[in-house]
């Protein structure tokens, strides 16, 4: 394992700058000035202190993000995908969920997961704390990997959703699609996190495609009553029109809405569950608040239970954010 020491995250607007050229003044935090070989811009940046190919954890702003690097992405040009996980757990819980890092990198996706501190089963994101370090984190990779600019995405479950929704608010102006999860604005009973109202402040700079999944049985941590409000808002603030159910199965249903300037919002609802009792709250199951075609074993440190939907799944929920990925880069 790679462990590198990085600062606070640097102060910058959310665009997403192209790398230094080479031969630049040195870098405010520290960093070599860049070097070119074979006529590629290498970016020195002490959050990647070797970047290759492969699997590394790179430790940056007091955060460890796990890093997967395809082969054919070492050279520059491939998209990125920010996989963030939910309350309680890690990046390798969150990839035995969504199996992003082979999935994404069969796409041609560097793809990042980030761990919230402290270690499971306590791990939970900070919405002043850990947005703009995993923002700046983002921006870094963008840069050393060269990538394609019209292909950086957001995707998380539960609290990551959350996350993905703020991103979403805050740098629509970078982002080309999105897919948050089990996540809904001004949500209660446990989880009144900030997220994207699509009201006053809080509307996108832009409109960008969204893929949103959540779960209708009696999810106890973001109930599904907050989903369709949350569409609801989406559609009053871009001016969206509804398609309808393009998609179902006994089990779930697939609602697209989309703009006059193509625009596409997605609604995956599903009646899949998981009976796993939740020992932090005491008679609280997951139930809706699963991930649907998983296959996590529940096995990973400091995991309480496995994640999975326990029912045979008409759709696997990172194949449907890969999928959404590759069909919505920006224009």
């Amino acid at each position: 394992m790679l462990v590198a020491s990085c600062g606070a995250p640097s102060s910058s607007p959310s665009t997403i700058d192209a790398p230094p050229t080479s031969g630049s003044d040195a870098a405010s935090d520290g960093s070599k000035p860049d070097a070119a070989v074979d006529g590629t811009t290498v970016v020195d940046d002490p959050c990647f202190p070797s970047p290759h190919a492969g699997h590394t954890i790179y430790t940056c702003m007091g955060l460890a993000f796990d890093v997967e690097v395809p082969a054919a992405c070492i050279a520059g040009g491939c998209g990125i995908i920010l996989d963030v996980h939910g309350l309680t757990m890690s990046a390798a819980m969150e990839d035995a969920n969504t199996e992003l890092r082979a999935r994404g990198g069969a796409a041609g996706f560097v793809v990042i997961q980030p761990s919230a501190n402290p270690a499971p089963p306590q791990s939970s994101f900070s919405p002043v704390d850990d947005d703009p370090k995993i923002w700046d984190f983002l921006t870094r990779a963008v840069a050393v990997y060269h990538i394609d600019s019209h292909r950086i995405h957001v995707t998380g479950f539960s609290q990551g959703g959350f996350m993905t929704w703020r991103f979403l608010c805050a740098h629509a102006d970078v982002l080309a699609s999105v897919a948050p999860g089990a996540a809904a604005t001004n949500c209660p009973p446990f989880l009144p996190t900030p997220a994207c109202s699509f009201t006053g402040a809080e509307i996108p700079s832009q409109q960008i495609p969204v893929l949103y999944m959540h779960g209708t049985h009696d999810d106890d941590y973001v109930p599904y009553s907050c989903a369709q409000p949350q569409v609801d808002a989406m559609v009053a603030a871009w001016g969206l029109t509804s398609n309808g159910v393009i998609a179902s199965s006994s089990m779930y249903r697939r609602s697209r809405w989309t703009s006059a300037s193509g625009t596409v919002v997605e609604l995956l609802s599903h009646d899949y569950s998981s009976e796993a009792q939740v020992p932090l709250v005491s008679q609280t199951k997951l139930l809706g608040h699963c991930y649907p075609g998983s296959t996590d074993p529940g096995n990973q440190p400091g995991q309480l239970f496995s994640f999975k939907c326990e029912q045979t799944a008409a759709f696997t929920w990172g194949t449907e954010v890969v999928a959404f990925f590759q069909a919505h880069p920006r224009p």
